[in-house]
């Protein structure tokens, strides 16, 4: 379909109203290969399409992919645009376990991505304007200003994670977004959140649900993103375990949701860089759907062309593999033991005067507010032999993930002795 026949198809959506100018001309041509795929989908028994070397139908590669893989087309071939159907129907299956609404609700089957980065562009390319306001928490992930800020001229609006009372001050964001004066918001939450580790409990997540539909009821219409790169990593029993896109769908027809997703925390395949978008949204049709989907792939084509066949292949395979699910359970254990070994370690150093811990539940971070300039405590460490993240001048990240359990203690006391030094 061409670029005006998509968009008439969303025209009548709350995806269609905020299509940016170059979403409104994304579309993925009938052309080389979209007609590849059609001949590898037909089965041709001859296919003079894709610009690979073949003999006799297989790639002709190195030795070495040879002895590695019975299959070296499913290691060096293209993958298809939107990605591998097979992958994309085990994802969508897995974000259905701890998903359900979002599940038995219309949406796209996953459209593998280059990594959660690629799906977060490919969504501001679809769907945000130079100078449009876009929403999202802080702290935040860094990438985020780079995304919105310098790559696509937004103008970035943080609501506060952690308020007065506590985190997510729903009522405080409720009034700051009834302030905007613009008719169209798009909203980007991360939970997991990056670089915090703070994941809202159910009450919050339906708190925030119930907010996103009052606004909708008073004629806001609202994009709202789902950044959810860190799911399942879940540390104690106040963590909501489903995303905020399952919270969402079927709430208000002025709702639409983008969840992102990443196998690189969730499959434990970090440089594979593979990740998924998917599209919800009360009334949305099957038509309404597709299109989006035809939008993404037109997104993918310009940028990437397709997404690394050998990932896609290895990704397959681990998550058929009979260890998967008891790999990953493994892993997510050590990291709540790891979160629970920070936790017992700032609790040792007391009461100090220039660092607060930030409230931190899940994920693979804990963070701290630091008074002074947090740069000189990062010197102070490095010095010492000891790296951790610096984000917007008063806060630092440890990555407690990349720690060994006897490492915890020492750094989380390194960390104090250098506020009490400086």
């Amino acid at each position: 379909m061409t670029a005006h026949e998509l968009n008439e198809i969303l025209s009548s959506s709350v995806f269609g109203e905020f299509l940016s100018s170059q979403g409104r001309r994304l579309y993925f041509p009938e052309g080389i290969v979209a007609q590849a795929q059609q001949a590898d989908e037909m089965g041709c028994r001859i296919r003079a399409t894709a610009g690979v070397a073949l003999s006799k139908g297989k790639c002709m590669t190195h030795d070495i992919f040879h002895a590695i893989h019975e299959n070296t087309n499913a290691l060096v071939g293209y993958a298809p645009t939107a990605g591998l159907s097979t992958l994309r129907k085990a994802w969508d299956a897995h974000v259905a376990l701890s998903n359900p609404h979002y599940a038995r609700s219309p949406h796209t089957l996953p459209v593998v991505t280059g990594g959660l980065t690629h799906a977060i562009s490919i969504m501001a390319s679809l769907f945000v304007e130079e100078g449009q306001k876009v929403v999202t928490l802080t702290p935040s992930w860094d990438n985020y200003d780079l995304i919105f800020t310098s790559s696509k001229g937004a103008d970035l609006i943080t609501l506060p994670l952690i308020g007065e009372d506590g985190p997510c001050p729903i009522a405080e964001w409720e009034v700051s977004l009834s302030a905007l004066e613009e008719e169209r918001l798009l909203c980007l939450f991360n939970f997991p959140n990056n670089p915090t580790g703070y994941t809202p409990s159910d009450a919050q997540m339906k708190g925030i649900a119930s907010m996103m539909k009052r606004l909708a009821d008073r004629g806001k219409k609202l994009l709202v993103v789902t950044d959810d790169a860190y799911a399942g990593l879940y540390h104690d029993e106040s963590c909501a375990t489903s995303s905020l896109a399952d919270h969402l769908v079927e709430l208000h027809e002025n709702i639409g949701v983008i969840k992102c997703d990443a196998a690189t925390k969730e499959s434990l395949v970090w440089g594979f860089r593979i990740g998924f978008i998917s599209f919800s949204g009360k009334g949305l049709t099957a038509s309404q759907l597709d299109a989006l989907v035809e939008k993404v792939k037109g997104a993918v084509r310009t940028s990437v062309s397709s997404c690394s066949m050998i990932s896609q292949t290895l990704l397959l395979e681990a998550m058929n593999s009979p260890g998967y699910t008891s790999k990953l359970a493994q892993v997510k254990q050590v990291m709540k033991e790891r979160y629970e070994k920070v936790v017992t370690a700032v609790e040792a150093e007391g009461s100090c005067p220039g660092i607060t811990p930030i409230p931190s539940n899940s994920g693979y971070f804990s963070s701290f507010a630091i008074e002074k300039d947090a740069h000189e405590l990062r010197r102070y460490l490095l010095e010492r032999g000891i790296a951790v993240i610096v984000l917007d001048t008063h806060l630092l990240r440890v990555a407690y993930s990349a720690l060994d359990d006897d490492q915890i203690q020492s750094v989380i006391h390194e960390i104090y002795e250098g506020v009490r030094c400086l």
